[in-house]
C-alpha cells in the first residue's frame, strides 16, 4: 500500500489528480491509498508520517503550500513531495524544500504518469526510518541521520542531524528495535550508527564528533560488529 495526500482547493482538479492516481495503480499493479485537503493548515493538523507521497497545490487558502511544504519538512525529511500548480514562477522554489519535482496545470495523464514513476522510485524504505516524537508532532527520520542513541535515566535520547529528541524507553529495547541497521553498543549507555564513528584508538571512539569509551566487556562485539559493517576494513591500534 502507498499511502498519497491530495492538498488541492480546487475539488475538480482534485477529482482529476485521484483519477489519475486511479489509473496509474491499475497500470501499475499498486494500490494506493488517498487522503484529500483543501487548505495546508488542514493537511498538517491531520498529517501522518505513514505519507509516501505528497502532491501539493501551492496557491492555497489558510496557509499557503510552500509554507506548508516548510512545517511538514520539520516532521518528515523524507516524504516524496511534488507540487502541483499552475504558478510556474513560484514553482522552482520547491527545491528549498527539497521538493522532488513539479508539474504545472493543466497536466495530461502521460506527464503525471512520469512524475509518479519517479516517485515510485524515490519512496523511503520502511526499514530506512524511525518515528519519534518532536516538538512539532511525530517527526519521521531517516535512520542515517540517526548519530547515537544515549540512556537518560527512564528516556533514551535521540542525537540526530535534527536535533536531540528524548523518547521514553530502554536502551536494550532500541538495540533489538535496530539490529541489522548498523548500529552497536560501545558500552551500557550508549548505542551508535557505526556510519558515524569517525576515530577508533585503543578504548575511544569518535562518533560526529564526540568521544565514547568502548567499555572491556564489549568491546570484542562491538569491534566485530564495526568490522562486519566496514567490509573488514577495520584497524584497531
Amino acid at each position: 500500500m502507498v499511502y498519497i495526500c491530495i492538498v488541492e482547493d480546487d475539488d475538480a482538479y482534485g477529482d482529476v489528480l485521484q483519477n489519475y492516481i486511479v489509473q496509474y495503480g491499475k497500470e501499475t499493479e499498486t494500490e494506493f491509498h488517498v487522503s484529500r485537503y483543501r487548505n495546508g493548515a488542514d493537511f498538517l493538523e491531520h498529517y501522518s508520517t505513514q505519507t509516501d507521497i505528497v502532491l501539493m497545490d501551492i496557491d492555497l487558502p489558510v496557509l499557503d503550500g510552500m509554507t506548508a511544504a516548510e512545517s511538514l519538512r520539520k516532521l518528515d525529511s523524507l516524504v516524496v513531495l511534488i507540487f502541483v500548480t499552475n504558478l510556474a514562477q513560484y514553482a522552482i522554489q520547491g527545491y528549498s524544500v527539497d521538493a522532488m519535482d513539479y508539474v504545472i496545470k493543466p497536466i495530461r495523464y502521460s506527464h503525471f504518469a512520469i512524475k509518479m514513476d519517479k516517485a515510485m522510485r524515490n519512496l523511503p524504505s520502511r526499514e530506512d526510518w524511525f518515528v519519534i516524537p518532536g516538538k512539532d508532532g511525530m517527526l519521521r527520520i531517516a535512520t542515517s541521520r540517526i548519530y547515537y542513541l544515549e540512556s537518560s535515566g527512564h528516556q533514551i535520547l535521540f542525537h540526530t542531524a535534527e536535533g536531540v529528541f528524548p523518547v521514553r524507553g530502554t536502551l536494550k529495547s532500541m538495540e533489538e528495535r535496530m539490529r541489522g541497521q548498523g548500529f552497536s553498543r560501545p558500552n551500557n549507555s550508549f548505542l551508535v550508527n557505526l556510519h558515524h564513528v569517525q576515530t577508533i584508538r585503543a578504548d575511544q571512539i569518535v562518533v560526529h564528533g564526540e568521544e565514547f569509551t568502548i567499555g572491556r566487556s564489549r568491546k570484542q562485539s562491538f569491534l566485530d560488529d564495526l568490522n562486519a559493517y566496514l567490509g573488514g576494513r577495520v584497524i584497531h591500534g
